[in-house]
């Protein structure tokens, strides 16, 4: 018997020995494999093991694909994919570890692992005990261990977490800030060193308070070149700072900025956080999701410097939350003023806007579409946009004044802020230009190589610094200048009679939106059966309620309310011998509106009254009324003698081609044509003769 064969254990035969043994290596985290190099060194040297127990060198098969990688899943672990591969292959005799939660942490991957080892006879080995997946009694030792190693997985997990919350509970857990903010040197949260970064952060803030949606907030920084700072290469920390880099601004960065409370001052741990069901015996490492602020794990208000204060946050997120499509929403382009803030009356369902051309637009109930519920309706919304617009008239008139001045102040203070930021960045331009000159001053003029590179980046400098001068000098160029003393006190004079200013080609639809939800929570509305009565309930911002009663179209006369009173109405009017025009006139005195909602008109009083059957006695034609000579002819007359159009006719009348005049009858003129038979034949002719062209 070899020396190898008296040194290993029992359960490794020779049949185990002609095979490969396998040396597992693995550890968890990249930190681990450069700060606990030991425990790695003894993973590989658990080969001399093998040798010492009879494996040659070429028996040998060492796996080390997992190093900085977790056991918790089999998930991207090559390594162990590797080694399950070699053990199918039916040519692995044992595979060493140093403990058997190198394998895995995970029960399932740990099970599928042991029974490949059974099928193919492999033995397992930890450190210097061997066991055999075959044998009832070292199988139940393996399942043991393996739970065991799971847990042990999440209670050390617990541990560092529960250290992490400790910290943070004190705000010393230092975390990676986001733009505008830096860790100084004893470990506090500061604002960004940078003038200019800090400038561009306020700025938006205070676009978002003015537009509202993110969207606006990054089309305004496009508009007027203005983006992101971020510093590469860095933790946030004042004592190594990396490079800052502007970026343009996304979507997804702008909502970031609004939604973080940072930069309301407050020190927040636990904003993300993993399901409730991600617990033990979870597979992987489940994604964090976003909790309300109730469930934050820390939240330290007044911490550090802020951009804003809480309230302002609270109601950037509020705002933010009622821009999403099912919810209130925000200002749009379209005419339509009450997008987002009509509530069916019915089920009480926020009612979608729809257009059918830029001037019609209707308001609908989703339980309308899919017939889910009875009272759902849809119904133009032009008539209730009126009703609205007039109250919200009447609510701002005191206020007109007020609200004009303001907004003659915000601009002024808008534009000083654009211009402070156009010349931090002209100044950094500058700096940037004046550090290449100094570079390329400082140089050998004889190393060529260095000194055309150095000129080279001075040039682009100096390219930049005037490309942001003349930008900054049409921005100038289109920045309206202050309003003088005249303009300013016609705007106050205008301010008294804001029906003027709300109805001006200036005021966008947008704006007139913005004004409308700046006082108007939301509006309830319901269609009274299937009558043109649609009840409105305007609920104000202030608490305040107001029920009115407005006319929506309908499609059919006999929808109306007061169909049979209009009916009546119009009859008696008929009898008494009064004109259309009379009677029309009359109904809209009376509050009374067509079908279509609108005040009555002459065509639309005369369809109705034929309809009804009203007609007045046929008066004589005015042709009737000519007293014409036996060659003597009408146009109509002589049109159907000579089988032709009247449109011809009257070219010849205007070429001169027939004998005609005019003749009055009944306020009229008509043209009276002489043509006797030998005329007749002669028109004929000409008749033939052009169609034959």
């Amino acid at each position: 018997m070899t020396e190898s064969a008296i040194l290993r254990p029992p359960k490794i035969t020779e049949r185990h020995v002609n095979q490969l043994v396998v040396v597992y290596v693995r550890q968890s985290t990249l930190q681990q494999l450069e700060e606990h190099q030991e425990s790695t060194r003894r993973q590989y040297a658990l080969a001399k093991r093998a040798r010492r127990w009879g494996w040659s060198d070429d028996q040998i098969l060492t796996i080390d694909d997992d190093l900085g990688t977790s056991g918790a899943s089999i998930k991207g672990r090559q390594g162990l994919q590797k080694l399950m591969q070699e053990v199918r292959c039916g040519h692995v005799g044992l595979i060493l570890a140093l403990e058997l939660s190198r394998y895995a942490r995970c029960c399932l991957d740990w099970y599928r692992l042991l029974e490949l080892c059974a099928q193919y006879d492999t033995l397992i080995a930890e450190n210097d005990v061997v066991y055999e997946p075959c044998d009832p009694n070292d199988r139940m030792l393996l399942g043991v261990k393996a739970t065991m190693s799971e847990t042990e997985l999440h209670i050390m997990k617990q541990r560092l977490e529960d250290g992490k919350l400790a910290k943070a509970k004190r705000g010393e857990l230092v975390f990676d800030v986001p733009r505008g903010y830096v860790w100084s040197v004893d470990e506090e949260i500061i604002k960004d060193p940078d003038a200019q970064v800090r400038r561009v952060i306020e700025l938006i803030f205070e676009v978002f308070e003015r537009r509202r949606t993110i969207g606006g907030v990054c089309r305004y920084l496009e508009a007027h070149d203005i983006k992101l700072p971020h510093r590469r290469d860095s933790f946030g920390h004042l004592a190594h700072l990396g490079p800052l880099e502007w970026h343009k601004a996304t979507n997804s960065a702008v909502s970031n900025l609004l939604r973080h409370p940072i930069y309301a001052g407050a020190y927040v741990y636990g904003r993300r956080q993993r399901p409730s069901n991600a617990g033990f015996g979870s597979r992987g490492e489940p994604g964090r999701v976003r909790v309300d602020q109730g469930q934050w794990l820390v939240l330290l208000k007044a911490n550090h410097p802020a951009y804003i204060d809480w309230k302002t946050y609270e109601r950037n997120v509020e705002q933010l939350e009622d821009n999403k499509p099912a919810v209130k929403g925000y200002a749009q382009n379209g005419q339509a003023l009450l997008g987002g803030l009509v509530l069916c009356g019915g089920c009480g369902w926020r009612m979608s806007l729809h257009y059918k051309d830029p001037q019609t637009w209707r308001y609908e109930c989703e339980n309308y579409k899919t017939k889910a519920k009875d009272g759902c309706r849809s119904f133009s919304g032009m008539s209730l946009d009126e009703l609205i617009e007039t109250l919200v008239l009447q609510a701002l008139e005191p206020a007109a004044i007020e609200m004009s001045l303001r907004v003659i102040e915000e601009a002024e203070k808008e534009r000083e802020k654009l211009r402070e930021l156009w010349e931090q960045k002209l100044e950094r331009a500058r700096y940037r230009a004046q550090r290449a000159f100094e570079q390329y001053d400082a140089v050998d003029p004889r190393n060529r190589l260095v000194a055309q590179t150095l000129e080279d980046r001075w040039q682009e400098a100096l390219e930049e610094e005037e490309r942001i001068r003349r930008d900054y000098a049409r921005q100038k160029a289109e920045w309206q200048t202050p309003l003088p003393g005249e303009q300013a006190e016609e705007i106050r004079r205008l301010a008294q009679d804001l029906p003027v200013l709300w109805h001006a080609e200036e005021t966008l639809p947008k704006e007139r939106q913005e004004i409308v939800r700046a006082i108007v929570d939301e509006i309830h509305a319901q269609v009274e059966g299937e009558t043109e009565r649609l009840r409105v309930e305007v609920h104000w911002a202030g608490g305040d309620r107001t029920a009115a009663i407005v006319q929506r179209p309908v499609q059919s006369w006999k929808q109306l309310s007061y169909y049979d009173e209009l009916v009546d109405r119009i009859s008696r009017l008929f009898e008494a011998g009064k004109s259309d025009a009379q009677i029309s006139e009359r109904l809209n005195e009376q509050g009374y509106r067509t079908a279509e909602a609108r005040p009555f008109t002459r065509a639309a009083l005369t369809s109705l009254r034929y309809n009804l059957g009203l007609k007045r006695a046929q008066s004589s034609k005015p042709t009737d009324l000519l007293n014409l000579a036996e060659d003597e002819w009408t146009t109509d007359q002589l049109a159907e003698r000579l089988q032709m159009p009247r449109a011809s006719l009257y070219n010849w009348i205007r070429s001169q081609k027939v004998n005609a005049e005019k003749r009055a009858a009944q306020k009229r003129k008509i043209w009276v044509i002489t043509a006797d038979q030998a005329e007749l034949q002669r028109l004929e002719a000409l008749r033939e003769q052009g169609t034959s062209r």
